[in-house]
């Protein structure tokens, strides 16, 4: 039986999110969603084993396998490939849950005795060991996304579904789209997504920002809400521009300078150059 180091229950929008962190040997993970399942996951990297604590210590040894993992009740283990980035949740027939596993933390070394001289004849006081000082453990990068995955940033509020820059992921991408998102701005992401067809919220995925917990809401009305809602958008990619505090900011075009005229007799030479004079004459007067 695995301890449980510590668990916290949040109830939100009629759902309760489970995280609970766990210690196994060598691995460290924490549950994320009971009853479900990544729908992006890796089925070559299926395996039997006989509890969720060896189904961690599995998928830290896997090569390829990123932090998102699931344990099913017959002892299936499998995970999601470190190149999707997260987990696209999805409600599971078999009872399985998804895990995360956690950094584990450098070992702290033992400190080193430094030996004292050997005494004198004269009377020496008696040595003092001079303990060294615990050195830090290394700090761990933090989890950066697949080469060529889409940085998704807030988009405008009170729109009827139109961002400002790329455009807003499909109904099937915006929960880990959204999740993206909200880990990166330290926020807590909501697990379950809220689908229907609402006339008064923006077209397409977007996001509460006025709660505890964020949670994404994707919005089938083919025209959106009146425009007066606050939810933002999840939008990206941010072309021409750079992503500032999780916002596309464009740089400001640089104006196009007048063209100059010119005033001599051969500007309208291809028309003859009796009018080209009399036209410079009264253009360029």
């Amino acid at each position: 039986m695995i301890a449980m180091a510590a668990m916290c229950t949040i109830q939100a929008l009629g759902m309760f999110v489970v995280v609970a962190l766990a210690q196994a040997a060598g691995a460290t993970y924490s549950l994320q969603a009971e009853g479900k399942y990544c729908k992006n996951r890796d089925a070559s990297s299926r395996k039997m084993v006989n509890d969720v604590g060896a189904c961690a210590e599995y998928v830290q040894q896997r090569s390829g396998c990123g932090a998102w993992w699931m344990y099913y009740p017959s002892g299936t283990c499998d995970c999601v490939p470190e190149s999707a980035g997260y987990c696209r949740l999805a409600t599971s027939a078999a009872g399985s849950n998804v895990y995360m596993s956690e950094p584990t933390p450098e070992p702290t070394p033992e400190p080193t005795m430094v030996p004292t001289s050997a005494p004198t004849s004269a009377p020496t006081p008696m040595p003092t060991a001079a303990p060294t000082s615990a050195p830090t453990p290394a700090p761990r990068p933090a989890p950066t996304l697949a080469q060529g995955a889409t940085v998704y940033h807030l988009g405008p509020p009170k729109t009827r579904g139109e961002c400002n820059a790329g455009s807003s992921p499909s109904e099937e991408d915006c929960q880990g789209a959204g999740e993206q998102l909200v880990r990166s701005m330290g926020k807590t992401p909501g697990t379950q997504l809220q689908v229907g067809s609402y006339d008064n919220l923006p077209r397409g995925c977007s996001v509460e920002t006025h709660k505890e917990v964020w949670s994404m809401v994707f919005n089938r009305h083919p025209n959106g809400g009146s425009g007066r809602d606050p939810r933002p958008l999840v939008c990206g990619p941010c072309i021409g521009g750079e992503v500032r505090q999780n916002v596309c900011t464009k740089p400001t075009p640089e104006p196009t300078p007048e063209p100059t005229a010119m005033c001599d007799d051969t500007t309208y030479m291809t028309i003859s150059p009796e009018m080209a004079k009399k036209w410079n004459a009264r253009r360029c007067a």
